[in-house]
């Protein structure tokens, strides 16, 4: 509780803040908890249970069957926006063709991650694959990749999100 007269507002020395917020700034005495916690700094691919992308066909593009109940949806680049993904001019094939290979089919909570391109991972686009319906089957193309998580011990949400932010940017580039 406040004492009635206690300031509302604490002024700290602008040096102070600005060290401290320098991504670059290393107290030596921080390295006492490395040893304190083993779960404070990990690294991304102690979660990685899996990575694959789509197939690669060559000299020949998928012509779509029109709705999804009919086939299998392709999920690229393109379906990857900055904040979601708009599936509404995906490519559905049929099931079974060669753009449906099973090692690239999509799971509940896949993280989706551009292998390439300006427009996408130029852009730092990723997404967080939702659906759980098992009858709306889904693959991604040959220029994203799917990384499949431990979600027991992560959430993909997280690292989608982590991967958009500075520290996260920092590393991609």
């Amino acid at each position: 509780m406040l004492e009635q007269n206690a300031p509302m507002v604490v002024l700290v020395e602008q040096h102070f803040l600005v060290e401290r917020a320098d991504p670059g700034f290393w107290n030596p005495e921080w390295a006492k908890y490395q040893d304190f916690s083993p779960n404070l700094l990990r690294k991304l691919g102690d979660y990685i249970q899996h990575i694959t992308y789509g197939p690669i066909v060559t000299g020949e593009k998928p012509h779509s069957l029109g709705k999804w109940e009919n086939g299998v949806l392709i999920v690229g680049q393109t379906e990857l926006t900055d904040t979601f993904l708009d599936l509404s001019g995906a490519v559905i094939v049929e099931e079974g063709s060669k753009w449906d290979a099973p090692r690239a089919q999509l799971k509940y909570r896949d993280i989706l991650f551009p292998r390439s391109g300006v427009g996408s991972l130029g852009k730092f686009r990723f997404a967080v694959w939702l659906e759980r319906d098992p009858q709306k089957k889904v693959v991604v193309d040959c220029f994203t990749d799917i990384v499949r998580v431990d979600t027991e011990k992560v959430f993909p949400e997280y690292i989608a999100v982590y991967l958009k932010c500075i520290f996260g940017l920092r590393l991609l580039r």
